[in-house]
């Protein structure tokens, strides 16, 4: 059996920064820490949203001065700087954008820009490369890449754990059941799948016998499976069968793939003269907007809180969470939002600051994510893009929560719940159909989540969900189980040592969570590995 001392399952952000800064922190030694880093793409170093699977038209929701820490920032701007004349010249980016920010690009302006996320991307893999072979150089570490999906972790009898998959042969007919041994694991797997919604078809409607929703024609479970680009080469594909009146596309949710949809799919839309459609609880999400110009905030209840907190009197989670909404509500109203949005973020480190560990714990695994609902932020090119399109019939919104659909004839009926005055939902339908759905809706919990790793790891008992069923529960160093550690959104419901963490998808948080993490890491590597067998320790992957 192949073994390594640090095995990173998941290349993404979180697995490529932790990486990093475990590199960073290794010294001289008379044997190099084997890395293994481990993904079910081809593509390291970039995940769902920064690589292939997002495609060149997909942006990031925060310009990127918001997007990075200063440090950060600095090195991703020199590399941006570096490489403007390739940028510009590239065919793996939405002419579009190019043309429009061509002037900010040749001058350097990067900070108000809503960058292509594959540019982070290839930022994050030519960094990791360059590591990766100074490390080497310097006889500190040596990594290597596997392709496979880890569906289970056990541990053995001498502290080490095996990682058991199935390694993709690509050009073969078949897969191959692969087992690795690691004494320090990281799970860095991201997000779990998107939630099922309840999409069925009508009996005999169908040809095939499979009715399994991933398979119904027109429904997109995911627009990253296997990438965005595929997705919309069988809308088109679909939608250009369809008579030219039922080429109507329904996205149910208003999340960031939402928005990455609508301005993915704006030349597919054109071309095809289709329609679409976006439902969600508030019709157009309130936070689809660009903030403007002098737009002042709107935050009395936030305030008042904050007042309390220069008596000395510390709010509850839930008073914050109560106080958050009161007045992002009430600056809806007034138009207010984007710069109400913006001054809460500000506060929230001080509030949590002042918290005790029980209301820190209700913020983890309660409050959190509410409240980071209520401060969603959207703007940029995507934003600009449907202002530019009001009042066109081709681009509508739809109020109401989605309940279920069902495919006739080659296109959905689809039925909802409408809010009502009386603060009741009442049942309804749309009265269009639909030859396609989106499902832009979240992620399911852990509990739920359909990943084979997940499912085995809770019914072993080796792991368990998180007080916010949204990540895994760890120690205060990210453990979940000895020798087995946790990064990125699986940390979420996390409250140790007044670090709280209810959302880990920011590429800001995570580095400062990688940077805690990595200490840790090596420590724990280091001193298993002192106490392996010597025939063991020095197996490697093939």
């Amino acid at each position: 059996m192949d073994s390594t001392d640090i095995a990173i399952v998941g290349s993404g952000a979180s697995g490529t920064h932790c990486l990093l800064q475990i590199l960073s922190r290794l010294g001289d030694s008379n044997r190099p820490m084997r890395i293994t880093m481990i993904d079910r793409d081809s593509q390291f170093h970039s995940g769902v949203p920064y690589g292939h699977r997002s495609g060149p038209s997909s942006l990031l929701i925060t310009r990127l001065a918001d997007f990075l820490s200063k440090n950060e920032l600095a090195h991703f701007t020199r590399w941006l700087d570096e490489n403007r004349e390739a940028i510009l010249a590239t065919s793996k980016l939405d002419k579009e954008w190019l043309h429009r920010h061509s002037d900010d690009i040749r001058n350097g302006f990067w900070d108000n820009l809503y960058l292509p996320r594959r540019l982070y991307g290839r930022y994050l893999r030519n960094r990791a490369e360059s590591e990766i072979h100074k490390a080497r150089r310097d006889g500190t570490a040596i990594v290597d890449y596997l392709t496979a999906e880890i569906t289970d972790i056990t541990t053995e009898p001498d502290g080490t754990s095996v990682l058991h998959g199935i390694q993709s042969q690509h050009a073969a007919t078949t897969d191959s059941l692969i087992e690795l041994r690691t004494t320090t694991t990281i799970l860095s797997i991201g997000s779990p799948p998107v939630k099922q919604l309840n999409v069925s078809a009508e009996s005999g409607t169908l040809q095939s016998e499979s009715a399994a929703q991933h398979e119904l024609p027109g429904y997109i479970a995911d627009i990253h499976v296997p990438t965005i680009e595929d997705s919309l080469a069988s809308i088109r594909k679909l939608l250009l069968a369809a008579e030219p009146r039922d080429r109507r596309i329904l996205v149910i949710g208003g999340n960031a793939d939402a928005l990455e949809f609508i301005l993915a799919s704006d030349a597919l839309r054109h071309e095809t003269h289709s329609a679409l459609t976006v439902l969600s609880t508030r019709g157009r999400p309130y936070y689809w907007r660009q903030e403007k110009p002098g737009e002042q905030p709107e935050i009395p209840a936030v305030q008042m809180l904050l007042d309390r907190i220069d008596e000395g009197r510390s709010p509850s989670a839930e008073e914050f969470y109560s106080a958050v909404e009161t007045d992002v509500t009430e600056s809806i109203v007034h138009g207010r939002d984007k710069a109400t949005v913006s001054a809460i973020m500000d506060a929230v480190g001080r509030v949590i600051g002042t918290m005790d560990d029980t209301q820190r714990g209700e913020m983890a695994g309660t409050y959190g994510i509410p409240i980071s609902n209520l401060l969603r932020q959207a703007g940029g090119d995507a934003v600009d893009l449907l202002d530019s399109t009001s009042g066109d019939c081709s681009l509508t919104f739809e109020r109401g929560r989605f309940d279920s659909a069902v495919l006739r004839n080659g296109l959905f009926s689809v039925s909802l719940k409408r809010p009502a005055s009386c603060g009741k939902a009442t049942p309804a339908e749309l009265t269009d159909r639909y030859a396609v759905i989106i499902n832009a809706t979240g992620f399911e919990s852990v509990a739920e989540a359909r990943i084979t790793l997940l499912r085995n790891l809770l019914a072993s008992g080796t792991a368990t969900a998180s007080s916010s069923g949204a990540g895994l529960a760890a120690d205060s160093h990210f453990r979940i189980a000895p020798g087995i550690f946790v990064l990125g959104p699986l940390l979420s419901g996390f409250n140790h040592d007044g670090t709280v963490v209810w959302h880990a998808e920011s590429v800001n948080r995570i580095v400062h969570l990688a940077a805690q993490l990595a200490p840790v890491l090596i420590s724990d590597a280091v001193a298993r590995r002192a106490a392996q067998p010597k025939d063991r320790s020095e197996s490697t992957i093939v």
